[in-house]
């Protein structure tokens, strides 16, 4: 753990000002709950909501050809009508009254300068590999919660005054402060003027969609309050925190975002759908409600170190990465609050909860048998023909697994000065027998872009099969 604190500075810290007073996030949303106004808070947070979704396609719309670094200007004029907006957010709850339109109005300033702000942070973010983005988007779930609990204790206007100082300072930061140095064209990244590839993003980031779809509609159209005081999602969030954490102390070789996807989330899905067989008013039945707080906020967290470690690969554009996060999140958003208007919650409809649980365990199911299949079809071909088939020969598909190597490669001199960085890692991975799918899902890329870099090697090595590699890298020479 003492890399991972290593890698942490003041600036990224800074960032969970701006994530525990976000209005886009749906639990800061309601810290003015019970605030002299409300009827203000449709017209603010659809408006909000719909300038995202506006703003954040637009940014993937340009990015997928050519990156995009907001100027200075640009960062300080979004900051400012941030700070503006989350002002007047501030004051309607006080009891300010303006016009509906222009409470609309203020609403999209909002959103449209949260996707600024959100890209110049994630260019801090992107800093942390995995297991450091896990330990941040933890640490920012306890401390969202911690502070959202304490936002409901506070009176209303110490609280109105505390809330705007927190996002102010969060939101005008990332214009004034330089993001962490990196490469400026990462090994792998797509070249300017290249489209960026959304099926490999969406092949390598398919179950964080699929979390952050879940969470998002889910806090947008339920709200449970424990013990008549503390919102059920602080609570939960802090005890998904707490029981993801301890998993980052495992050493292990496996990627641990698959362990925590296929089996660490299934698990507490199942033990809500056992829970809530139970007959309604017993105490498993009333706890199944917590639990998918708890549920919801693991899939979150996860979602949010997936995404980090992504950007952290550098296979694809950064902003890309987040207005493609953005643009889904506002979009479901928007779909839960439709919902709300239209059923008025699922204090009626709670069964609904449960379903999307199952289903969620029914989608990692299915994703554990598929990969089953295809190692087990691998197999079948070695075992039948006594070799590979031509195009796994060539490691096309990666979905071979050698259980004959060692757990350790040292790549020899001579060999790791034909290779880029990218190249002697990947090389590291095949060289313990590993597939083209392991070493994408251990590194956060797309499996055709492990191909391509696997189909590099070979050639400045002079090999033409993955035996022939294992060959080079036991004698030691190139």
């Amino acid at each position: 753990m003492s890399g991972i604190a290593r890698s942490f500075d003041w600036r990224i810290a800074l960032f969970g000002l701006f994530a525990v007073t976000t209005p886009i996030f749906s639990p800061n949303a309601s810290v003015f709950r019970g605030g002299a106004a409300a009827g203000f808070m449709p017209y603010f947070i659809f408006s909000m909501f719909i300038a995202l979704a506006v703003a954040s396609l637009v940014l993937v719309i340009c990015s997928r050809r050519v990156s995009w670094n907001p100027p200075r200007s640009v960062l300080i004029c979004a900051s400012l009508l941030y700070a503006a907006s989350i002002v007047v957010f501030a004051a309607l709850s006080l009891g300010w009254t303006v016009p509906p339109v222009a409470v609309a109005i203020v609403g999209a300033v909002c959103g449209a300068s949260t996707v600024v702000i959100t890209v110049r942070w994630a260019s801090f973010l992107s800093a942390l590999d995995f297991r450091e983005g896990l330990v941040c988007s933890s640490l920012l779930c306890i401390a969202t919660s911690l502070v959202g609990i304490g936002f409901q204790a506070l009176p209303l206007y110490p609280r109105a005054v505390v809330y705007v100082l927190i996002a102010i300072v969060g939101g005008v930061c990332p214009a004034l402060m330089d993001p962490p140095s990196r490469d400026a064209s990462p090994e792998g990244s797509s070249p300017e003027g290249e489209l960026v590839s959304t099926r490999n993003l969406f092949h390598v980031l398919h179950l964080p969609v699929i979390g952050l779809v879940i969470y998002a509609f889910m806090m947008s159209i339920n709200k449970v309050l424990l013990w008549g005081a503390v919102d059920a999602e602080f609570i939960g969030a802090i005890v998904a925190a707490l029981l993801i954490v301890p998993i980052l102390l495992i050493r292990t070789d496996k990627p641990a975002s698959a362990f925590i996807y296929r089996v660490i989330a299934p698990i507490i899905g199942g033990v809500v759908i056992v829970f809530v067989s139970f007959p309604a008013g017993t105490f498993p039945h009333g706890a199944a409600l917590w639990l998918v707080y708890i549920f919801l906020s693991a899939l979150a967290i996860v979602a949010l170190g997936q995404v980090i470690a992504v950007m952290h690969a550098g296979e694809f554009r950064r902003e890309f990465v987040v207005g493609l996060a953005l643009f889904l999140g506002g979009v479901v958003s928007l779909c839960g609050l439709m919902w709300v208007n239209v059923f008025g919650g699922l204090d009626s409809y709670e069964p609904v909860i449960y379903v999307i649980i199952a289903v969620y365990c029914a989608l990692m199911v299915i994703s554990l048998g598929w990969e089953s299949w295809r190692t087990i079809t691998a197999v079948a071909d070695v075992d039948g023909e006594g070799e590979l088939v031509a195009s796994r020969a060539e490691d096309a598909d990666g979905s071979q697994l050698s259980s004959h190597r060692p757990s350790t490669v040292t790549i020899p001199a001579a060999i790791s000065q034909k290779l880029t960085r990218r190249e002697n890692e990947i090389l590291s991975y095949l060289g313990r027998g590993h597939s083209n799918a392991y070493i994408a899902e251990k590194l956060f890329i797309s499996e055709s872009t492990v191909r391509t870099h696997v189909k590099h090697i070979y050639q400045k090595l002079e090999v033409h099969s993955r035996e022939e590699l294992f060959v080079l890298l036991d004698h030691g020479c190139a």
